[in-house]
């Protein structure tokens, strides 16, 4: 309904569920003497994201709150969907820190949305990203280059900034910026796995070798 005519004028929000399950939220608006039903149409996967990632009254660091005004971004990894039996989106979060308060994250979710993982980039957080357990179940037989390019997609729908460095061993290079933050190796024994090692440095000071980490750290003065 574009707009309704009616004597009172009304501004409210309100869900309705119907029939077949899905719930929508509708939103009255005052016009002069009409008054504006809009809808917007949210789907289950969008419900649920409300719910397990809900706003606060206060900001509490670390505390992810999903962003629904940024919708959701269907991502196409069709091997890799197919050997974890999940589906990909793309999501905006706010995260309650100063730095980093709104970032990417990539979703994993089961047919039924009834099982939810996340993916963030590396440069702010690993321990968000559950869905690479569910990289791990991967069995040897069922690894392919073409899956392997799929995950390293994922990392990049995140911003993480990722390069190539030798194809044939799966080993890659994450930056900080213009520096070499960590180095990654997919490997493929008997299931998937990702390893990270900081890359080590000198610190341009006493010469000292220390990880890029522990230079993040000390550059914006987070060692304590």
């Amino acid at each position: 309904m574009d707009s309704v005519k009616n004597k009172y004028i009304l501004t409210s929000t309100f869900n309705y569920k119907f029939s077949n399950g899905s719930e929508h939220i509708f939103q009255i608006l005052p016009h002069r003497q009409a008054v504006t039903v809009r809808c917007n149409f949210m789907t289950d996967l969008e419900l649920i994201l409300i719910n397990k990632f809900a706003a606060t009254e206060e900001r509490l660091e670390g505390h992810l709150i999903y962003l629904k005004n940024y919708g959701l971004t269907k991502l196409n990894q069709p091997r890799l969907g197919q050997k974890t039996n999940l589906d990909f989106y793309r999501a905006k979060f706010f995260t309650g820190y100063r730095k980093f308060s709104k970032i990417d994250i990539v979703i994993g979710v089961s047919a039924d949305n009834k099982e939810i993982f996340l993916l963030t980039n590396p440069l702010f957080s690993d321990k968000y990203s559950n869905l690479i357990e569910q990289f791990k179940k991967i069995q040897k037989q069922d690894i392919s280059q073409q899956l392997i390019n799929e995950i390293i997609e994922l990392y990049k729908e995140v911003g993480t900034c990722i390069t190539i460095i030798d194809a044939r061993k799966n080993l890659y290079q994450i930056w900080f910026g213009r520096n070499k933050w960590r180095t990654m190796k997919i490997d493929h024994d008997i299931t998937l796995t990702i390893k990270t090692i900081p890359n080590i440095v000198n610190s341009g000071t006493d010469g000292r070798k220390m990880s890029i980490l522990s230079r993040i750290k000390h550059l914006f003065g987070l060692e304590q």
